[in-house]
């Protein structure tokens, strides 16, 4: 066990490998922890490479822990590490970076930069003549096809993959791409052909050291099988083998989280069997797994299957619910999906295509005029102007179109500032946190703990925006709920002995206003926190901000504490005289309000202000 005062003492590049080597520990947090430390460390040493390494053990850390689970933070990181390589002659690193925000993109349904950016990673291979790494760069093309939904170019590329392993005699290590072809190929009908590959891929697997060895490989290849046999009919056959995936994960996997997922696959296969209520637990466990990680759209199949087990059973009310939620998931999905397929090539091709008909067309209609012009000149003269009404209300659509286009750009391009800022600032909350541990005095410790309270308040902002569908304004109540209980958790309390209330409609505020809000109940709730509740008392705040009449809103933030607690005797003390006492005052300041506090059953400080101050300000 290497200790903290030894990995803080190691060289830049020792600490570097141990992070990589730690990645799968499961003390995450701190391999979490060190990589940051290594990442600091090496922007202080301007090391480009090490700076791509460290991005890149970052994205990986965040795709293999239940705690993270986050697909922007390992997009963000992997795109990191490229920019780093790109800073340096290291070819085949470029190129490995180049693949990893490929399948990112292609996670997000962004098929077309998922093409480029994997192809762009093949030509790097091919210009260093790296031929085990195209071969692993074929495979990755595979599923970038295979997601897009191109089955015959995933059989292809994944065919390609393993002749070039073969052709290096690496044969050993086409695990990967016969992994990919079982799906390719059940998704492409040839279920039969993907049951063939399945038991190739697990006979490989035993020869190269069994399956505890490869135990990702190992799920993947009875869990397609699995899926293989289910779309030839062959229940009782796929039912064996998603057990058998659904035990093993269980036995090799710390995070249960990753065995959960077997749990709807094999509730399906007992609900084509007609065994309705043997099928509804594991049904819904799999759907509880999916909506605990973020991923409730992608069982919109479950909730159906769910439902209609519920409705063979007789249970009516629970059938009803489970079918209107995967249905309203399922038409979610599909939008999506169609958004994504609505690419900028699919644009251009469209044009393009549309532009050669007419072309064709007005090659036609020259003809026929100099042929019939003396015959039927009032018919190419009314041809004419048709023709130039026609191109009229064409080159609007082009334009209205490209104006579209433009607008989904600059709304990414809003969306990923947002998102920069937000990782930006939890960075700096993340270096408060780290400096944090090294210190012993109580007061300073106090300092630091709200100085990342309010950047957190801040980087929560920035969150609320590029996650909600209004890039302008914030949502205030579940942006003041989820605050109120970030400054709880700083505090280490749980909700069971201080709740936090927002008992407040829906309202929206441009980030401007937004922000000093946020930092004035971050400010007043920590001050609720550190003297109405010390000691562990028990009781509750309650943040509310509503409409006073058509030109003012209020904010209320009140605490339970009591007349006797010690927040009442400091009131008169610390009022005025603290740091964040004077933060609150410039703020409402700024917001042109007026600030009132009171002491009645608890402390009571209530902000009124224009609901155009931030105009004003």
């Amino acid at each position: 066990m290497v200790s903290a005062q030894s990995l803080e003492n190691l060289a830049l590049d020792s600490l570097v490998r141990w992070v990589d080597a730690n990645l799968y520990d499961t003390d995450g947090q701190k391999v979490f922890r060190y990589a940051h430390l290594a990442r600091y460390r090496a922007q202080q040493a301007g090391d480009a490479e090490l700076l791509g390494d460290i991005h890149q053990h970052l994205a990986t850390w965040h795709f293999s822990h239940s705690e993270s689970e986050n697909r922007d933070s390992i997009f963000y990181y992997d795109r990191q590490a490229l920019e780093y390589y790109l800073k340096t002659d290291n070819l085949k690193k470029q190129a490995s970076a180049y693949l990893h925000v490929g399948t990112n993109f292609a996670e997000l349904q962004r098929y077309r930069q998922a093409q480029e950016y994997t192809l762009q990673g093949i030509r790097l291979l091919e210009e260093i003549n790296d031929r085990p790494g195209l071969a692993r760069a074929y495979a990755d093309m595979c599923y970038v096809c295979r997601e897009m939904g191109a089955h015959e170019d995933a059989i292809r590329y994944c065919e390609q993959s393993i002749a070039t392993y073969k052709g290096v005699n690496r044969a050993d290590d086409i695990v990967v791409p016969l992994l990919y072809l079982i799906l390719a190929h059940t998704n492409n009908g040839q279920a039969d052909i993907a049951i063939t590959r399945a038991n190739e891929a697990i006979a490989l697997i035993e020869k190269n050291g069994g399956q505890e060895a490869d135990p990702a490989g190992t799920l993947k290849a009875f869990g397609s099988r699995g899926r293989a046999y289910e779309a030839l009919g062959q229940y009782d056959k796929a039912l064996i083998d998603y057990t058998y995936a659904w035990n093993f994960a269980k036995s090799v996997v710390p995070e249960p989280y990753l065995a959960d997922g077997y749990k709807g696959d094999i509730g399906n296969i007992l609900r084509l069997q007609g065994k309705y209520a043997e099928a509804i637990p594991y049904l819904e466990a799999n759907i509880q797994h999916a909506s605990n990680h973020g991923l409730r759209e992608m069982v919109w199949e479950n909730y159906l299957q769910t439902g209609e087990c519920y409705q063979k059973i007789g249970n009516l009310s629970k059938a009803l619910d489970y079918l209107q939620t995967g249905w309203m998931l399922r038409d979610s999905m599909r939008h999506n999906r169609v958004t994504a397929l609505d690419s900028e090539l699919q644009i251009q091709y469209e044009t393009e295509k549309r532009e050669a008909i007419i072309a064709g067309q007005q090659q036609l209609i020259a003809q026929q005029k100099r042929v019939q012009w003396l015959t039927f000149g009032m018919l190419g003269l009314l041809a004419l102007v048709a023709g130039v009404i026609f191109f009229a209300y064409r080159s609007n659509q082009r334009i209205n179109r490209q104006l579209a286009k433009k607008n989904k750009e600059n709304e990414l391009l809003l969306k990923e500032i947002h998102h920069r800022v937000k990782n930006n600032l939890q960075v700096i909350s993340s270096l408060l946190s780290l400096q944090s541990a090294q210190i012993q005095d109580d007061i300073v410790l106090d300092a630091m703990r709200e100085s990342q309270n309010r950047v957190r308040s801040m980087a929560l902002i920035h969150q609320k925006l590029y996650q909600g569908e209004n890039l302008a304004a914030v949502e205030m109540r579940d942006y003041l709920s989820t605050l109120g209980e970030s400054v709880l958790d700083s505090f280490g309390v749980d909700s069971d002995t201080v709740q936090v209330k927002t008992p407040m409609e829906n309202i929206e505020l441009d980030v401007d206003t937004a922000i000093p809000i946020g930092l004035i109940v971050n400010e007043l709730v920590t001050n609720s926190m550190k003297y109405a509740f010390s000691g562990k008392r028990r009781g509750e705040i309650e943040i509310s901000l509503r409409q006073a009449s058509d030109d003012q809103l209020q904010l209320v933030v009140a605490d339970s504490g009591g007349e006797d607690s010690p927040a009442a005797a400091a009131a008169s003390a610390e009022q005025g005289t603290g740091f964040g006492s004077q933060l609150v005052q410039l703020l409402t300041m700024q917001l042109n309000g007026q600030l009132e506090t009171r002491q009645e059953r608890g402390r009571i400080t209530i902000l009124r202000f224009a609901t155009n101050a931030n105009k004003a300000a």
